[in-house]
């Protein structure tokens, strides 16, 4: 009915079923609008962020965009200043120090160790006397310069021989005379072709250069060696297994030593010939406590994300639990969740990331500006003090974070709860304040132990050479391959922690750890990272 009916309708009961239908009519348009409106805000923050990742950077640092301007102060240090929007009413100078690239465009000292060659350019003959008396010059000093040249690599061919010796006398009676031979040092894979050093660069060139084995085959093919990359896959699964020893003793020096221990996870592909594809499979680095006798990066590679994967990394063959009591921080991934039952085996105890709290709400700043712009500044003031206790011990690092930080983040939670209930739950902002409210137990760990770092960015930094490494390798190519790839990403990695060279150590640990096995822990000790870099200074701080 139109309103003109209406009026001029007697009928009251038919009036009031027309408005109320009219009414129903107009609650339904605006759950309609309502609807629309949230998923046109939805679509609009996938759009940016899309555009983002494709067009912009990928850096969360944040900058506040009333920022016109930088003064610069005579101490080195820059304020930040508005240009007095209404958003900026009570001004806000944010101070911070320009950190200098280390030693970029300096020239640095040649090491005294690297081998040198010299060259003399002298005067000729004729120019040694002098011109008026006849009498020749003498030489009192010199003038010397070095360059730093490259050898490309070379292939060479390691020829072993070994003597055969017969006892003395003759050999009377026609039988076979009896004959000794040297041993062949057991070093390296056993009948293979390759010698440690060939090894050693494969496995630096495709699991810390991220360079895929395709490649090296046509880097080896230009110096005239032709190598199969079937071959070199089949080598590096037996330096795997060579490493196996040395991975169990850090990964038992790492549960016993270390108090926290990061953890976390990424996808990678893996070929699935049953399916003619690739299928989606793990890698879950796990990083040891720094300062302790268990600072190691330790990986482990398996067919899926479930959570019975890091209950088995974290118990022995019996099922006996292992670093039982222990702290464990990650990303909050519910597939843990068993290892923080108070009365489980484990009974370990959750750390949240700020870091991933504060992408959250960076990933909503495009649509919800000034909200994420008050999470991201409280957030930040919490690194602005982590930054000054850097220096602290574990004590006096708590007291300080007890002291400044605990005030930032009572207020911070207080704020998340109050702007809740008025932002939409599947928006973006409203995604960052619910994540930030249900890991708000294990986001203050933080504050009650100064050995806990405020996020989990050392043990994402150890995942950087895999994401690398997957744009160009692209898949694992057997769960064997997988194995392999998670030892040598735990050699190298911690390799890396110690600033050790990587090719010497895995040069070394490839000649002698077969033998040195043998004595068990006694023998591998002597190649855990950071007691080989103490034996071995020269090939320090280049890793």
């Amino acid at each position: 009915m139109t309103v003109e009916q209406l009026a001029s309708c007697d009928d009251l009961e038919v009036v009031r079923a027309a408005a109320l239908r009219q009414a129903a009519t107009l609650a339904e348009h605006a759950t309609t609008v309502a609807q629309l409106t949230e998923d046109n805000a939805k679509l609009q923050q996938q759009n940016d962020w899309l555009s983002k990742q494709v067009f912009g950077k990928k850096a969360e640092r944040y900058v506040d965009p009333n920022q016109q301007a930088l003064a610069f102060t005579t101490d080195g240090e820059h304020e930040a200043v508005t240009d007095g929007s209404p958003d900026d009413e009570a001004t806000e100078t944010v101070t911070y120090t320009r950190k200098k690239p280390k030693n970029r465009g300096k020239r640095q000292p040649i090491p005294d160790h690297w081998p040198r060659i010299e060259r003399l350019h002298d005067l000729p003959d004729d120019q040694k006397t002098d011109l008026a008396t006849g009498e020749p010059l003498r030489r009192i000093g010199e003038k010397t310069s070095e360059q730093v040249d490259f050898i490309p690599p070379q292939i060479r061919v390691i020829r072993h021989v070994r003597p055969i010796y017969a006892l003395p006398g003759e050999n009377l009676d026609g039988n076979t005379p009896e004959v000794i031979t040297a041993p062949r040092p057991q070093e390296g894979l056993s009948k293979c072709l390759a010698s440690p050093g060939l090894l050693a660069h494969i496995a630096v060139s495709k699991y810390a250069d991220h360079l895929p084995l395709y490649r090296l085959e046509k880097i080896f093919k230009r110096s005239g060696f032709e190598l199969d990359p079937t071959s070199m896959g089949r080598w590096m699964q037996g330096i795997g297994e060579i490493a196996e020893p040395l991975i169990a003793l850090m990964k038992r020096r790492m549960l016993e030593h270390s108090h926290v221990i990061q953890s976390d996870e990424t996808p990678v592909r893996q070929q699935d010939p049953g399916r003619g594809s690739t299928k989606e499979c793990r890698f879950w680095p796990y990083l040891g406590q720094p300062g302790t006798a268990g600072h190691y990066v330790l990986f482990d590679y398996t067919q899926g994300r479930g959570g019975e994967h890091p209950r088995q990394w974290f118990e022995d063959a019996q099922g006996k639990a292992l670093f039982a009591g222990g702290v464990l921080q990650g990303d909050g991934y519910a597939g843990t969740n068993r290892l923080f039952e108070p009365d489980g085996k484990w009974r370990m105890t959750r750390v949240g990331c700020w870091a991933h709290a504060r992408r959250k709400f960076f990933d909503a700043k495009q649509s919800s500006h000034t909200q994420s712009k008050h999470a991201l500044e409280a957030i930040q003031q919490l690194y602005t003090v982590e930054r000054d206790a850097k220096e602290l011990d574990a004590d006096d690092r708590q007291r300080k974070r007890q002291e400044h930080a605990t005030p930032i983040v009572n207020a911070f939670f207080a704020w998340c709860r109050e702007q809740k209930p008025r932002t939409l739950p599947k928006s973006a902002l409203g995604k960052a304040i619910t994540y930030a409210l249900n890991q708000e137990a294990t986001l203050r760990v933080y504050l009650d132990d100064g050995d806990v770092q405020i996020d989990n960015n050392a043990c994402e930094r150890s995942l950087r050479g895999i994401g690398i490494g997957r744009k160009n390798w692209l898949f694992i190519g057997s769960p064997r391959g997988g194995l392999a790839a998670a030892r040598l990403f735990s050699l190298l990695g911690s390799a890396k922690l110690h600033d050790v060279e990587p090719l010497a150590y895995l040069t070394d640990l490839i000649t002698r750890l077969p033998a040195e096995a043998k004595k068990e822990d006694a023998g591998v000790e002597a190649f855990l990272p950071d007691v080989w870099a103490v034996a071995n200074p020269t090939s320090v701080a280049l890793g």
